[in-house]
């Protein structure tokens, strides 16, 4: 190889080298803006998940909620009902023999976010 190719293929190198830095930098800096914009959005957000066994209870709950944080200017989505977990229980009703004889009760757990 005669100098000057080597020369051509050193500054080739280094572009591309440059190149490489430029855009590495560029996006550490994109990435620190979407950091920043989700920090802010994160400090604003509150979540509240409620369960009791009767809904009015839930209910009562969630309007007194809502109400003290619009009050405080908050923008409020919600709420969102979740699924009703549904446990249920059989019981025989004599201790002995009358096997037919049996209670079902059931309990249920309104949620709600």
């Amino acid at each position: 190889m005669t100098k000057k190719e080597k020369d051509t293929v050193k500054s080739k190198t280094k572009s591309k080298k440059s190149r490489k830095i430029q855009t590495s930098k560029s996006k550490i800096r994109s990435v620190s803006k979407k950091a920043a914009q989700k920090e802010e959005k994160a400090k604003t957000r509150i979540r509240v998940k409620l369960s009791a066994y009767d809904n009015k209870v839930i209910d009562k709950s969630t309007k007194t909620i809502i109400e003290a944080a619009r009050r405080s200017g908050a923008e409020v989505v919600g709420p969102i009902p979740l699924p009703t977990y549904i446990k249920k229980f059989t019981l025989l009703r004599s201790t002995f023999v009358h096997k037919d004889a049996r209670d079902q009760y059931e309990m249920r757990n309104h949620k709600s976010s």
